[in-house]
């Protein structure tokens, strides 16, 4: 079996402060009890009580707040030659926001690496062995795809309704709107 990954999200809804991951209330939290339970979730590393999940989303709720930490952790990130690294970075980058991840996607435009396959070694929830593989797209197909829904008037529909999928045409539209508007963003 083969399972194409492109996007979902395991963020929670900021503005009401929940999420499926029993952090209700603390997403709604000032920036520095933000700081306090993330240093909490990363002291649990290692114990039946770690939790990723709630690391990645208080770190993401903090960069949606300006922290700039974690904003460069995600820009860091979305330049990982670890397809997996790489694609919870795409994640962040469209949740998070902001001009400088509409530079770092814009810069990714370029990149030529193709589809990505990982192997599944984790074990589900039940125990379960996986069976198949994990393919992941390349990033500039990604980067295209998070800067459709980033930008005000992109030059290509986001990915939804009324359009299915992103193309290499798609992508080559977005070099040309980046060559256009870079100076905008500093660049």
């Amino acid at each position: 079996m083969l399972i194409v990954v492109t996007a979902m999200s395991c963020f929670g809804d900021s503005d009401s402060g929940t999420n499926s991951n029993g952090l209700t209330g603390v997403l709604s939290e000032d920036i520095t009890t933000l700081h306090a339970h993330l240093t909490t979730e990363i002291s649990k590393a290692g114990t039946p009580m770690e939790n990723p999940t709630a690391i990645s989303q208080i770190r993401n709720e903090l960069a949606k707040r300006g922290d700039g930490l974690e904003r460069g952790r995600i820009i860091g990130e979305l330049r990982s030659t670890n397809a997996v690294v790489q694609h919870h970075a795409f994640e962040s980058a469209e949740y998070v926001g902001g001009n400088d991840m509409i530079v770092a996607l814009a810069q990714l435009l370029d990149d030529t690496t193709g589809y990505t396959t990982e192997g599944v070694t984790n074990k589900g929830s039940a125990g379960e062995v996986p069976q198949g593989d994990l393919v992941y797209e390349p990033p500039r197909l990604r980067a295209a795809k998070a800067l459709a829904k980033l930008v005000k008037s992109p030059p290509v529909l986001p990915v939804g309704p009324e359009k299915k999928y992103c193309t290499e045409r798609d992508v080559e539209r977005w070099r040309e709107w980046w060559n256009a508007h870079k100076a905008e963003y500093g660049q």
